[in-house]
C-alpha cells in the first residue's frame, strides 16, 4: 500500500476511534454522602446509593449531562434515602432523566430541595420512577423543557408537592398507581396533557393546595381509573379541553375550567359526586357529566360556553342528563 494511503487510513482510523470514545458512555460511579462511610461526589449518570445533599463538589451541578442526571438505586438499603437537590440546576441535552429512581430503599426515596426550588432543565424526562419502593415524596422542584414528560411516576402512596412543570412536549405530570397525592403543583404549556392521571384512589388537590394546568395541548387534566378525588383544579386557556374524565366513583369538587378551546369539564363514567365546579367561556360544552349514578351536590355552574360544532344546544351545565341544580 502506498505510504500516503497508509497515512490516510491511519488518520481515518484514529478519527473513528476518537469519535467512538467521545460517544461511548462513561462508567457510572456509586455516589452519595455515605458510600461505605465515604462522601463520594456525584457526576452525570452516577448511581446514588446513599442519602445525598448536593453541593459545589458534585460535578453534576456544573455539567451538561449527555444522558441521565442522577440514577437512584438503593436496593438492599436498610432505610429509604433522601436526595436534597438544594436549589441547584441539573442540565440535560435532551436525553435521559434528570432524576431516574430505580429503587429508593424501603418506602421509597424523598426528593426535595431545601432553601429554594431546584431545576431539572432540558432532559427527555424530568423525574421518572416506577414501583412501590421508588418515590415517597417529590417536593420543591421545577422541571423545564422536557422532550417528553416532566414527571412520570407510578407507585403507591407517594406525594408530589410544590412541583412546577413548564414546556414538556408531552405531559406535565404522567401519574399512575394508587393512593397518591398531588398538591399545590402547576403544569404550563405542555404539548398533550398538563396532568394525565390513572390508577386508583388518588388525591389530586385540596381546598388550600390546588393544581393548575394552563395552555395545555389536548387537556389540562385527563383523569382515568377509579375512586379519585379531584379538588380545586384549575384548567385554563387550553387549546382543546379543560378537564376530561373517564372513570368511576369520582369526587370532583371546586374545579374551574375557563377559556379552553373545547369542553370545560366533561366526560363519561359512573358514580360521580360533583360539587361547586365552574366552567365558563369554553369553546365547547361547559360542564357535562354522562353516565349512571351521577350526583349533583350543588354549586355547579356553567356560563358563556360556545358549543362549537356540536349540532345541538350547548350544555352549559348538565349532570346525568339534567340541568345543574342551583
Amino acid at each position: 500500500m502506498p505510504e500516503r494511503s497508509i497515512g490516510a487510513f491511519a488518520g481515518a482510523a484514529a478519527a473513528l476511534l476518537l469519535t467512538w470514545l467521545a460517544a461511548a458512555p462513561t462508567q457510572a460511579v456509586l455516589c452519595g454522602d455515605a458510600v461505605g462511610g465515604v462522601d463520594v461526589p456525584c457526576d452525570c449518570g452516577d448511581v446514588v446509593v446513599s442519602s445525598l445533599t448536593l453541593d459545589d463538589a458534585d460535578p453534576v451541578t456544573r455539567t451538561v449531562c449527555a444522558n441521565d442526571g442522577l440514577i437512584v438505586r438503593a436496593a438492599g438499603a436498610r432505610a429509604a434515602i433522601r436526595v436534597d437537590l438544594r436549589g441547584y440546576t441539573l442540565r440535560g441535552s435532551g436525553r435521559g432523566s434528570g432524576v431516574d429512581v430505580v429503587d429508593g430503599g424501603p418506602g421509597g426515596t424523598r426528593i426535595v430541595s431545601e432553601g429554594g426550588p431546584a431545576t431539572l432543565l432540558g432532559f427527555d424526562d424530568g423525574v421518572t420512577a416506577r414501583g412501590p419502593e421508588a418515590v415517597a415524596l417529590l417536593q420543591d422542584v421545577v422541571v423545564r423543557g422536557s422532550r417528553r414528560d416532566g414527571v412520570r411516576i407510578s407507585g403507591r402512596g407517594y406525594v408530589i408537592r410544590r412541583v412546577v412543570v413548564e414546556q414538556a412536549r408531552r405531559d406535565g405530570f404522567n401519574l399512575g398507581g394508587d393512593a397518591f397525592e398531588v398538591l399545590a403543583t402547576r403544569a404550563s404549556d405542555c404539548g398533550r396533557f398538563g396532568y394525565s392521571l390513572m390508577g386508583d384512589s388518588g388525591i389530586v388537590g385540596r381546598a388550600d393546595a390546588g393544581n393548575l394546568a394552563e395552555r395545555s395541548g389536548m387537556a389540562g387534566f385527563n383523569v382515568m381509573g377509579t375512586g379519585h378525588v379531584l379538588e380545586a383544579c384549575t384548567a385554563r386557556d387550553g387549546r382543546k379541553a379543560g378537564v376530561t374524565l373517564q372513570a368511576s366513583r369520582l369526587d370532583v369538587r371546586g374545579c374551574d375550567a375557563t377559556g379552553n378551546g373545547s369542553d370545560g369539564i366533561a366526560g363519561v363514567g359512573s358514580g360521580w359526586l360533583l360539587s361547586d365546579n365552574r366552567a365558563d367561556g369554553n369553546g365547547g360544552d361547559g360542564l357535562r357529566a354522562r353516565g349512571p349514578g351521577m350526583v349533583d351536590a350543588g354549586g355547579n355552574r356553567g356560563a358563556g360556553n360556545q358549543g362549537e360544532g356540536r349540532g345541538r344546544d350547548v350544555a352549559q351545565c348538565v349532570i346525568g342528563g339534567a340541568p345543574c341544580a342551583l
